[in-house]
């Protein structure tokens, strides 16, 4: 990614703190396919496209009931064997799954995607900042797990990214998805939990 893509996807983890009506999509190049949001687990993002890209952003914590997903540090078993991430971030994933699927399955045949359309989508960019952070590492990787025709296209920028699983999930993630960009403030404790067991990716 350059540094002006960087920066638009930064600015894009801090626009989806407000809500949809409030979000001049138009004036941010995007189109919007979705915007999700799951009352009972209180997870948002949303889901859109600007020109050939498909873009996933996630809301961070900003209500109660998001501090108490950050607060479910145990670690439940994942996809390939020995895989385990934090149950709170796998939860807010689970609530929103069906919408996201939906949402990207809607836009490969809107978009009707193979080698010889070229209006096909050439990348998918996925980011968030916190709580945020952690659902766009696990989105990503279930994305390029279902996705596999587009899992080459997927990168992803992290603010202040947590913790998200144990040193299996972060060296298999580091190979399914390598284009992944983690941003953190050294003074930010949010980076630095949980800590038994859990590991950051792109380390080691």
């Amino acid at each position: 990614m350059t540094k002006d893509e960087i920066l638009y996807n930064v600015g894009l983890t801090e626009k989806v703190y407000s809500e949809q009506k409030d979000i001049d999509f138009k004036s941010l190049g995007l189109k919007l396919v979705k915007w999700i949001e799951d009352k009972k687990s209180d997870t948002q993002g949303f889901v859109a496209t600007k020109d050939k890209s498909i873009y996933i952003v996630w809301r961070g914590s900003s209500s109660p009931k998001d501090f108490l997903k950050d607060a479910q540090v145990r670690k439940v078993n994942f996809v390939e064997p020995g895989e385990k991430v934090h149950n709170g971030f796998y939860t807010a994933f689970e609530s929103i799954k069906e919408d996201l699927y939906s949402s990207i399955n809607y836009i490969l045949n809107s978009t009707k995607f193979n080698k010889t359309n070229p209006n096909r989508i050439q990348s998918v960019v996925i980011c968030g900042h916190s709580l945020g952070a952690a659902l766009t590492l696990v989105s990503s990787y279930m994305i390029c797990k279902d996705f596999p025709q587009i899992a080459h296209l997927v990168k992803n920028v992290t603010v202040g990214c947590p913790r998200v699983g144990n040193s299996t999930f972060k060296d298999n993630y580091n190979k399914l998805v390598p284009n992944s960009i983690r941003i953190v403030n050294d003074k930010d404790l949010v980076t630095r939990i949980p800590k038994i067991g859990f590991t950051h990716i792109n380390e080691g």
